[in-house]
């Protein structure tokens, strides 16, 4: 029986061989922001983020199978970044504060996903389990 192909995030958080550089993994996800921010998904490179992170293209290809992964990644890294909500002393504010955090976040990306680039609209669906 064929293996099924690994999500992005678990293809980042794998750990066989070698340990990984947590430097490294950081460079590669700033720098695809940046390019990002710069450029959208259609002018983003695995060259570009390579180039830009310090490091050789394999080191990016070994954690990202495309740039639509790499794309993913770096969404997924900013809403953990953005998904902490603070503890205000009360259970029921905070799920509503994060609630409206992940409405507001979903509707951008919907939005965002539905202009930019048909790849990178595939890479989130099959990421979170869609076809």
């Amino acid at each position: 029986m064929a293996r099924a192909p690994e999500r992005p995030r678990e293809t980042a958080l794998r750990r066989g061989g070698r340990p990984r550089s947590a430097r490294a993994e950081r460079a590669i996800l700033q720098a695809a922001l940046e390019l990002l921010a710069e450029g959208g998904v259609g002018r983003l490179t695995v060259e570009g983020v390579a180039v830009r992170a310090g490091v050789a293209k394999t080191t990016v290809y070994r954690r990202y199978r495309s740039k639509y992964d790499l794309g993913l990644a770096v969404l997924i890294d900013l809403v953990d970044e953005m998904g902490a909500v603070p503890d205000m002393g009360e259970t029921r504010r905070e799920l509503l504060t994060y609630t409206s955090i992940v409405i507001v976040f979903v509707t951008v990306m919907t939005a965002i996903v539905g202009v930019l680039d048909y790849g990178f609209g595939k890479a989130i669906l099959w990421a979170f389990g869609g076809k």
